[in-house]
């Protein structure tokens, strides 16, 4: 962070009536080489080095910066999701940090994504920390479900307000491929819950989007790339 080596991308999320309602923000490492690394190699060592907290705040700033410069361009708010590990949302003083940064935000609204990349070992104080962030009027959604150890369970044991479908299980769409009864058990699933759906990658033009209640479609093309976190 102190060489700002961590580049922050930001990637649309449209309606299906091609409006834009919000990006996602996502974070990529630039090594010496000028190659991008993604998060799923250097998150586990963020954790363990103990400052993944500090580069989730540092990229919080970050985007209220940005956002201050771009928002004057857009008519009403969108909303900006931050991915957060299970680690951190069973931190208390860092959601409460988290939340004391952007209790005067105007620019956006902020959203939050569980990331399945590791077990909760206390869901008891994560439902509570969700709480908190839910009561502060920030959605939270699964991110990428049915690709880590989440599973289903989480449907049953958060109070999630959506999920995001990888693209993964998208371009299975049509395919005789066993990860199909995956998406369908999270649309059924989704959809018994009354909570939005998200689409990674999803054509206008696709076959699931007339039957399952699919709201929004994350775009693979990059909104925009900004100066280093």
């Amino acid at each position: 962070m102190k060489n700002n080596k961590f580049i922050r991308y930001y990637q649309p999320i449209i309606s299906l009536g091609d409006t834009l309602q919000g990006v996602e923000v996502l974070v990529r490492w630039k090594l010496s080489n000028g190659s991008l690394l993604l998060p799923a190699y250097f998150i586990d060592v963020a954790e363990k080095m103990e400052v993944i907290n500090q580069i989730t705040l540092t990229l919080v700033k970050k985007v209220q910066e940005d956002f201050s410069q771009y928002s004057y361009q857009y008519e009403r708010k969108v909303f900006c999701a931050f991915n957060l590990t299970a680690q951190q949302i069973e931190n208390k003083p860092f959601i409460d940090q988290l939340i004391d940064m952007l209790k005067s935000e105007t620019n956006f609204i902020a959203s939050f994504e569980i990331t399945e990349r590791q077990h909760f070992k206390n869901l008891a104080i994560a439902k509570a920390n969700i709480r908190s962030l839910q009561e502060q009027g920030y959605q939270i959604k699964l991110d990428d479900a049915g690709t880590g150890y989440g599973g289903f369970s989480y449907f049953m044991d958060f109070n999630l307000d959506g999920v995001k479908i990888d693209k993964m299980f998208i371009d299975v769409i049509g395919v005789d491929d066993v990860k199909v009864e995956v998406l369908n058990s999270i649309i059924m699933m989704a959809k018994r819950l009354g909570i939005d759906i998200v689409a990674e990658g999803l054509k206008p033009n696709s076959k699931l989007i007339s039957c399952v209640h699919i709201k929004l479609i994350i775009f693979r093309v990059l909104l925009l790339k900004t100066c280093a976190v």
